[in-house]
């Protein structure tokens, strides 16, 4: 029996690591071992960057990287270096800013060749094998390069110094708009590129981008827009219905291939589905539209049934294959579905979900109907698990698991369901226990890599969420310490904006500050939330001078406001009127008040309960009693709840 071949990856806990352990390729994890052997052989580097669940990283993988030709060169002319992107996003995120800058596209699996002291030369996505009238295949990539490398250094090295020096130009660059003006053009840029008949934005591939609809939402309710409210509804109602939803076993796919929302590519993240949660449910607030309430339940019943870990903490995603075949898991043929369910009940089914002769993805025709029964389609779904089964990335990341930790508490927030609450609070100290130490925080549970920036910011910003929902202080005193050492680790003091890495860590070829709002909104969009959201709460200089210089950073460097629309909902709750409302109360039941609050979609309201002594002289009557003021100024403290909903909505048009 043939012994295994294994490389350097043998002993790397990554999921996307592993399924490369077996290749011929001589893999190196990134570290010091293999730019120092670069050096001594002096070799360039083949840095290959994906995620386990990301089919096109397969596709490479057994197309080139099983290929003993292709790793005959590797091996001969390269020093090869494997990144998990999820396990290293600081290094991802430089490498795809190059990337980006050199081919003006990005994605995964990442394809770098560089220096041995990690400048780039090339750099690009997936690449065939062969080569093609399409472009040349990575065989004659690497042989071209390896060449080169011999017999023309001087050039790729100047061209690799070029390259840093035009990215580390344009983060310098500085640009001047006004703070309105930014808001009014990012409405503007979005409200563009929204697809009137099928919403989203854009044509294909089309992503469901949450930040566009939270953006959205807000501009609506602060500029009392109806057009962006219809933007959001559109998209949202068109998603629900589209087969990026998943109909059968619910949440959300990372995105679609077409314009129709028919044809996704597989991937289920829990980043994804964490931030879709929150719109459908803010939607949900805004329009009192039970469609959407019901669609963030169902997405929360997805990532409880099937990434939620029974010790705590969630699973990043589900691989986009099932038996080498993208899609193939969740796609049934007429006849299957027939044979399953029967002659009446098979057809109904079929005609609900647009279910055909060829293998097909379920989803809902425009038209309404009534709606499918429930029990038919957990029939299908039991089926669809028995027939086989998904990959999943088990690693357990802070910052994802504290964007789904701001979905189960908005959810709880809203429906009053302790259940919610209960996953948020047991994920919340989960986090706190396994990657928050003294105000430290790691990237990952069971991993030594400190957490980057969007750690921190997320680790905060949830910490906000649970005060939000709970009123319970404790979580805001969490967040203003997190966020207190996230100024201290990553904040530039002198030129703003927060870094990418910790000031403690060792710095990559570029220090970068994240600003681009990609799949997941941008750390230094994150930080500059909290910083604006904190700032309501604590009278601090730390906190108030480092936001004074955040908001100057970001407005220098927005040169397109809708690449940046989460900053731009800091931006819009920073200058709009705040609404401060103290609710003080003794013996008294509040569930019932707090239960009224939480239902109207309302950001700009800061809400806070403080229990004081029976007969306090601060109650009213020894009654529960409000205090209300509006940035600087208060009205007469009342009673009735009523009362100030009826004088907020009249004389500051504020719905509470």
């Amino acid at each position: 029996m043939n012994k295994l071949i294994t490389n350097h990856l043998v002993n790397e806990k990554s999921p996307y690591l592993k399924q490369h352990v077996n290749n011929p390729v001589d893999w190196y994890p990134w570290g010091k071992e293999a730019f120092q052997k670069a050096k001594e052989e002096d070799k360039p580097i083949f840095l290959s960057i994906g995620y386990s669940t990301c089919h096109w990283c397969h596709v490479m993988e057994k197309e080139s990287f099983q290929d003993k030709t292709v790793a005959q060169y590797l091996n001969q002319y390269y020093i090869s270096i494997k990144v998990d992107k999820e396990e290293h996003p600081d290094i991802d995120h430089v490498y795809m800013e190059i990337c980006e800058h050199m081919t003006h596209n990005g994605g995964w699996p990442m394809t770098i060749i560089m220096t041995p002291d990690q400048k780039p030369f090339f750099a690009t996505t997936y690449i065939p094998k062969n080569t093609s009238t399409k472009g040349l295949g990575l065989k004659d990539i690497l042989l071209t390069f390896a060449h080169l490398w011999n017999e023309d250094r001087e050039s790729l090295e100047m061209d690799a110094n070029k390259i840093i020096e035009q990215i580390r130009e344009e983060q310098n660059k500085k640009i001047t708009i006004q703070e309105d003006d930014v808001i009014l053009s990012g409405y503007g840029m979005i409200k563009y590129i929204h697809d009137p008949v099928h919403g989203g934005f854009g044509l294909a591939p089309k992503f469901p981008s949450p930040h566009y609809l939270m953006f959205l939402l807000r501009y609506s309710y602060y500029y009392h827009d109806k057009e962006a409210l219809n933007i959001v509804t559109k998209t949202l109602n068109k998603m629900m219905n589209g087969a990026i939803f998943d109909q059968i076993g619910f949440g959300f796919f990372r995105y679609c291939v077409d314009r129709k929302w028919k044809r996704p590519h597989y991937e289920k993240m829990l980043y994804d589905n964490a931030l879709l949660a929150c719109c459908y449910l803010e939607a949900y607030q805004y329009t009192k539209n039970k469609k959407y309430l019901e669609i963030g339940e169902k997405v929360l019943l997805f990532t409880t049934e099937n990434l939620k870990r029974k010790k705590g903490g969630f699973f990043s995603a589900f691989d986009a294959d099932s038996e080498h075949i993208e899609g193939k898991y969740y796609l049934f043929t007429k006849e299957e579905i027939m044979r399953l369910l029967g002659e009446e009940d098979g057809k109904r089914f079929c005609d609900y979900y647009h279910i055909k002769e060829k293998p097909s993805l379920p989803y809902l025709k425009d038209k309404k109907k009534k709606e499918e029964n429930d029990f038919i389609r957990l029939q299908v779904k039991q089926y669809r698990e028995n027939r086989s089964t998904l990959q999943m990335d088990n690693q357990i990341l802070t910052s994802w698991n504290a964007m789904i930790i701001m979905a189960y508490s908005l959810a709880y927030k809203i429906t009053d369901k302790e259940d919610y609450i209960h996953i948020a609070f047991e994920t919340y100290e989960f986090l706190k226990k396994e990657v928050l130490h003294n105000n430290h925080i790691l990237l990952q549970y069971k991993s030594d890599e400190p957490g980057t920036l969007i750690d921190y910011a997320f680790f905060a910003l949830c910490g906000l969420y649970l005060f939000d929902c709970t009123y319970n202080e404790i979580y805001l005193e969490d967040s203003l310490n997190v966020t207190k050492e996230m100024i201290k680790q990553f904040f530039d003091e002198e030129n703003g904006g927060f870094h990418l890495r910790s000031k403690e860590q060792e710095q990559l070829i570029l220090d970068l500050k994240p600003l681009y709002d990609g799949a997941i909104p941008s750390g230094n969009s994150v930080a500059t939330y909290c910083l604006v959201k904190l700032s309501k709460f604590y009278d601090d200089i730390l906190l108030q001078n480092t936001l004074i210089k955040q908001l100057k950073f970001m407005s220098q460097k927005i040169e397109y406001p809708m690449d940046h629309s989460f900053f731009l909902i800091s931006l819009m709750e920073y200058l709009h009127p705040n609404v401060y409302i103290t609710c003080l109360y003794g013996n008294n039941k509040i569930h019932r008040i707090k239960k009224r609050m939480n239902q109207k979609f309302n950001p700009n309201v800061i809400k806070r309960f403080v229990r004081v002594e029976e007969n306090d002289n601060q109650l009213i009557n020894n009654k529960i009693t409000y205090q209300v003021c509006i940035d600087n100024y208060c009205i007469e403290p009342t009673n009735s709840f009523n009362e100030i909903v009826e004088t907020l909505k009249n004389e500051n048009n504020i719905y509470i």
